[in-house]
């Protein structure tokens, strides 16, 4: 048995650019770190207490390797294939993560939106379909669809907005979308016109916990390809009576995974008539710069220490947990930009954030 005394060992599946500031974190928080990644030169690396260069999508092979030794918690900041590792270092390890099946509709557009049709949750209606089955199929559809990969590799990549009657757009975005994706299959689904909202949850035992909300600032250009312009906080969701639905959602999710403790994050868009639809399913420390940048600029406080505390703890009691909920947020806006990686906006106001970004870059919100 483990006395209070030994010395509490974490894994961090990666050592990249974007696990980096959560290694830092559990280091400063006291904890040992075994990073994994396949890149020997990985930044990660240096601050980590030990390394194992390997790749992270060969769970079995990371579990042969640590199998005689203790570990107390994970950190997962990637998708794909690697939160399939993720679930099986936890359920191996005994450590609380994300089981399998959060991962699968985590991962795969398909797989959510089978779920959400049993659970009668509202997704954009939608069909998977590999390189053979041709454009055809989108002809079932009106106006407009969403083209994007099945399994998501690199989030917002290969995504398009296309007529369902451009048969040899289609056919293009379609190739584009497959190569990109992780099991070689694409989703097409109805195009539907709103804003994007997410919103991370704390999700353990069934229930959910909200920590951070944001919008997406994004459009599809006259070529029908999206184009991210930012992230801003806090989401519009609240101020126009949409959040206590999408909470609602959520909490829907969430009593279908008892046994899970992880934060997830849920995407939704938000037609003009108020109706909720889910998009997307993050099961991990989300990107983006939204924990990086935006929540430290909205709110003063470092939401990455507390959020690997909590990850790692799994209480919402703990002190470097709590602090999150009494933090005022500012209506803060991360525009990205080309030359020096993003700017921030700050206003008094939701609205007069909103017009400040149209008046950057003419973006609609």
């Amino acid at each position: 048995m483990k006395s209070k005394k030994d010395p509490v060992w974490i894994i961090c599946l990666g050592a990249g650019v974007s696990q980096l500031p959560l290694i830092k974190a559990a280091v400063d928080l006291g904890y040992n770190v075994l990073a994994v990644d396949k890149n020997a030169d990985s930044e990660g690396f240096s601050f980590a207490t030990e390394r194992l260069v390997h790749s992270i999508y060969d769970a079995d092979s990371i579990i042969e390797k640590l199998k005689f030794r203790s570990f107390d918690g994970l950190l997962c900041r990637c998708t794909g294939e690697a939160l399939f590792t993720a679930a099986k270092v936890c359920n191996y390890f005994g450590i609380s993560g994300i089981n399998h099946e959060l991962a699968e509709i985590s991962t795969s557009k398909s797989a959510l939106r089978e779920f959400c049709k049993i659970k009668d949750i509202d997704m954009p209606r939608g069909i998977k379909l590999g390189i053979d089955d041709g454009a055809l199929i989108a002809s079932e559809f009106k106006n407009h669809v969403v083209v994007k990969p099945d399994f998501t590799l690199v989030g917002k990549q290969s995504i398009r907005k296309v007529s369902a009657d451009d048969t040899q757009l289609l056919t293009v975005s379609i190739a584009e979308a497959i190569a990109d994706s992780g099991n070689g299959l694409v989703e097409i689904e109805q195009f539907i016109d709103g804003y994007d909202c997410s919103f991370l949850f704390w999700m353990a035992g069934g229930v959910s916990t909200l920590l951070f909300d944001w919008d997406e600032l994004s459009y599809f250009d006259d070529h029908g390809d999206l184009i991210a312009i930012g992230v801003s906080a806090p989401s519009a969701a609240d101020s126009l009576g949409h959040l206590g639905g999408i909470i609602k959602i959520a909490e829907e999710v969430s009593a279908n995974f008892p046994s899970v403790a992880a934060l997830v994050a849920f995407s939704f868009r938000v037609d003009p008539l108020g109706k909720f639809w889910l998009i997307e399913i993050h099961s991990d420390f989300t990107g983006d710069l939204i924990l990086d940048v935006l929540a430290p600029h909205a709110t003063g406080h470092s939401y990455l220490k507390s959020l690997t505390s909590l990850v790692i703890n799994g209480s919402l009691d703990n002190e470097n947990v709590r602090i999150m909920f009494n933090q005022k947020c500012t209506p803060t806006a991360v525009i990205y930009n080309e030359s020096s990686g993003y700017e921030i906006i700050k206003a008094q106001s939701i609205n007069s954030l909103h017009a400040k970004i149209k008046e950057l870059s003419n973006f609609i919100v």
